[in-house]
């Protein structure tokens, strides 16, 4: 049998070979051009940075502005923290792309193109001055990562700074990583600021050690920046409007030890004389129309206190749950709902008039009773207008008492304290007695009888007639 003609086995190893012989030629060609692309990355990074060569790497310092980033086992470092290829993009903007392919270099290679090695030949020696002479490229010196226990102290660092109405202090070991922003209140930076400060209506203080990156905006207030503070950005400060600087004191009694003190302690008197005088005014019109029923409520709260006071005091717990509840079970029915919306309102106005009239009442009994030892029967009005000023007096007492010199507090805040429970008895008992009487419309105490003359059993004397 003859021996096969190796055709096919000596074309498949001339194929492998040329193969081998392209894969070979492609990677020379790749090395022979590594080198030249390191190099225009080098030149270009040492046109826009100082570079400072570390054990591990590399570190970019930016000329004419405020970064530093640091090129070590491939991560870029900002500070000790990793960044990602977005915020690269952020913070270099053009540069962002030289950054990120000099991050693809390994360590020796950066090492290489930033420090040419001796092995090179040397320039040859001109008479020429040192000025005229230029190298391609910079040697920067080989420096040390500094230890831990060299490095600075910890910072602490925080997220954004908002204040109004508050004063804002950055600390020196303090690193704001967002914004500071200050409404109607100074702001003092002692420590770092990332993304700049807005203060609106107060004053900013840069200290000697403070740091600020970002646009700085001052509207409204004074701007101060010590020696030695840094600061990269624009600044945009607007003094404003001049108000005038006046004041002004509260006119005084004449004796010295009630002179009031500012309008706090005017404020709460004037309340009390507007709620007395509006009260009054809704009484008086009570009184004036429905003076029977007033008298009739006042009659069943003098007759039942007790039970007057428990069932006011009822009304007032169960009020609430008991609207929610009824606005509940409208709500489900599609024919209740459009009167929850009129349910809440009328509840409320029913509650307050209730009370009012069962207060006018409480107010005309003990009018009534004060005045009449005086003789005459007092009128509804003048005696409802009476028995209102009594329940508030401890009240308004203890108000006007509190414009006076701080010695007072305590006996004021006591006698407001009777004032508040003696109103609160007065409405409850009130409130009770207009619901057992149904505002009045019923009376549940009979009218007094009125006294009957005796009957005398004698019988009457009649002229005898005369026999004349």
């Amino acid at each position: 049998m003859p021996a096969p003609v190796p055709s096919a086995t000596v074309g498949r190893v001339v194929r492998a070979a040329l193969v081998i012989a392209a894969l070979s030629a492609v990677i020379s060609v790749r090395a022979a051009e590594q080198p030249a692309d390191a190099e225009v990355l080098a030149r270009s990074a040492l046109a826009r940075y100082d570079v400072v060569l570390l054990r591990d790497g590399i570190a970019l310092v930016g000329k004419g502005a405020d970064r530093r980033v640091e090129i070590a086992r491939g991560v870029i470092l900002s500070e000790g923290t990793p960044l990602s290829g977005s915020e690269v993009r952020r913070r270099f903007g053009a540069d962002a792309e030289l950054v990120l392919k000099l991050s693809y270099l390994d360590e020796a290679t950066l090492h290489r193109i930033f420090r040419p090695t001796a092995a090179s030949p040397a320039p040859p020696v001109s008479p020429q001055p040192p000025a005229a002479a230029s190298t391609p490229l910079s040697t920067p010196p080989l420096v040390d990562r500094p230890r831990p226990s060299d490095a600075a102290p910890p910072v602490r660092r925080s997220g954004a700074r908002l204040g109004v109405a508050k004063r804002i202090v950055v600390a020196a070991d303090e690193e704001v990583r967002d914004a500071v922003v200050s409404i109607g209140a100074p702001v003092r930076v002692e420590g770092r600021v990332r993304d700049g400060v807005v203060v609106l209506g107060g004053d900013l203080e840069l200290t000697a050690t403070a740091d600020v990156r970002g646009d700085i905006t001052v509207i409204g207030g004074a701007l101060t920046i010590a020696d030695g503070a840094r600061h990269s950005g624009a600044v945009h400060h607007t003094v404003g409007v001049g108000w005038p600087r006046w004041s002004w004191s509260w006119p005084s009694f004449g004796w010295a030890r009630f002179e009031p003190q500012g309008a706090g302690r005017w404020l709460p008197l004037a309340g009390t004389t507007s709620r007395l005088l509006l009260l009054g005014v809704a009484l008086f019109a009570l009184a004036a129309l429905a003076a029977g029923r007033l008298q009739r409520i006042g009659a069943a709260a003098a007759a039942a206190p007790i039970r007057s006071a428990v069932t006011g005091f009822a009304i007032q717990v169960l009020f609430v749950p008991v609207v929610v509840i009824a606005s509940i079970v409208l709500a489900v029915t599609i024919v209740g709902l459009p009167f929850v919306a009129i349910l809440v309102p009328l509840a409320v106005v029913a509650l307050f008039v209730t009370m009012l009239v069962g207060f006018a009442s409480l107010a005309l009994r003990l009018g009534s009773r004060v005045l009449a030892g005086g003789g005459d029967a007092p009128g509804a009005i003048t005696a409802t207008l009476t028995g209102m000023v009594l329940l508030l007096l401890p009240t308004l007492v203890a108000r006007l008492a509190g414009v006076g010199p701080d010695l007072l507090r305590w006996p004021v805040m006591t006698l407001l304290a009777v004032g508040t429970l003696v109103e609160y008895v007065a409405w409850t008992i009130g409130l009770g007695a207009a619901a057992r009487t149904g505002l009045g419309r019923w009376s549940i105490v009979p009218p007094p009888i009125p006294p009957v003359p005796p009957v005398s059993f004698d019988p009457p004397v009649v002229d005898a007639p005369s026999a004349i």
